[in-house]
């Protein structure tokens, strides 16, 4: 556990993968793939008639191009940001390509900004319903994209997938960086999180309530200006090195 308000040199030597709550941050997802890739990449070459050192080699990570702006192809058609009317709303994985999710990642990552951004600005005092329950409904869209990207990263990658993977890890450490280092937005957590007492939240709200705070406060909520710098570099590198090493 990170000791909050501790000096920086403690901070940086105990310092995790963030594990957001089941809902947010699926960047996270990255390290439950990493240890599952290795078996299911061997497995997969020896399928193709590949050796795992073959598989490797072609995972490497390219230059990448810039997202597809918003009306460009694999925008105005992408099965990632469209309606699903699959059975159970399972994601339509036929209809799915590598080159849908940087342009679906772009536009999801603004959708969560652009909800967070005005849970932070808003004017009304902070409460359960408006800070928690508004933090749980925020980044659907998000959590959509990222969830089919790393279930297909873990269970049927391919080289495309792969050379994408850095990318998509970085922007998401960099989104959730952001967010969780948002002044203003934990000041309305903590606030409620200081009244929990007072809120008459049942057991299960607490408890929610107590893991959000946590959550923040892990991420460098609470550290000063140079803290959270420091802590957003640490982040973005465990996000590098970490995709860097699956890929090996």
């Amino acid at each position: 556990m990170i000791a909050v308000g501790g000096n920086l040199s403690d901070l940086t030597a105990s310092i995790k993968p963030l594990r957001p709550n089941s809902v947010k941050g699926l960047a996270g997802e990255a390290g439950r793939v990493q240890r599952r890739r290795r078996l299911s990449g061997a497995r997969s070459a020896r399928n193709k008639g590949k050796s795992p050192n073959m598989v490797s080699d072609m995972s490497k990570t390219p230059d990448l191009p810039a997202p597809a702006p918003s009306g460009a192809p694999g925008m105005t058609d992408n099965p990632l940001l469209a309606v699903w009317s699959t059975p159970f709303e399972t994601p339509p994985f036929d209809a799915i390509l590598p080159e849908h999710f940087l342009p679906a990642l772009e536009a999801a990552l603004q959708a969560h900004g652009d909800e967070v951004a005005a849970m932070a600005g808003a004017t009304t005092a902070p409460d359960f319903a408006n800070v928690v329950e508004g933090w749980e409904r925020s980044g659907r869209q998000l959590q959509r994209v990222a969830s089919v990207f790393y279930a297909l990263v873990s269970a049927h990658s391919n080289p495309a997938l792969l050379a994408i993977e850095a990318e998509v890890a970085m922007r998401l450490a960099r989104h959730w960086n952001a967010i969780y280092m948002n002044a203003a937005l934990f000041a309305r957590v903590d606030s409620v999180h200081a009244r929990r007492a007072q809120l008459r939240l049942s057991e299960e709200q607490t408890r929610l309530l107590e893991r959000i705070h946590l959550n923040f406060r892990r991420a460098g909520a609470a550290l000063d200006e140079k803290g959270k710098a420091r802590m957003a570099q640490v982040s973005e590198r465990l996000a590098q090195l970490g995709t860097s090493f699956s890929h090996h």
